[in-house]
């Protein structure tokens, strides 16, 4: 394991290119500073890979704390998914990943099936205009106007 060292400053322009929820997690648990660490190691721990599901190689590492539990448990907050429709067949997601649904309701049910419309934040859909997606019981189908 890596112990990591409190380092000085960080560039705002590599924070905003490829680490910018990775700074966001380092704050939100008081751990800011760290942020040149991660900086260091671009291939491994840039928001690129996250959100992180094992302990990546070089994440810092300190004797008095679980550094990566709390940034593990912290990370989901921060790791909504993008969707596209060229991504949606077969597309599975941990049950920690907070979904961007902004609003939702229940259309029915019958059979094995319960149908549900809901929208996605503007921020996490790219889904091509004029395309509904309605969810199946563990199924998303996009369905055109």
């Amino acid at each position: 394991m890596e112990e990591a060292t409190r380092p000085g400053s960080a560039d705002l322009h590599t924070i905003h290119k490829g680490f910018i929820k990775i700074f966001t997690i380092l704050l939100w648990i008081g751990e800011g500073p760290y942020i040149e660490h991660f900086i260091s190691y671009p291939d491994v721990l840039s928001d690129n890979q996250l959100p992180f599901v094992d302990r990546p190689k070089h994440f810092p590492w300190r004797p008095d704390s679980d550094f990566f539990e709390a940034f593990n448990n912290a990370q989901w907050q921060f790791c909504s998914p993008l969707f596209q429709y060229e991504r949606l067949q077969d597309t599975k997601y941990s049950d920690r990943v907070i979904l961007p649904i902004s609003s939702f309701e229940r259309i029915g049910d019958g059979g094995s099936a319960i149908v549900s419309k809901f929208e996605l934040h503007p921020d996490h859909d790219s889904l091509k205009v004029g395309r509904k997606v309605i969810h199946q019981r563990g199924l998303v189908s996009l369905v055109t106007n």
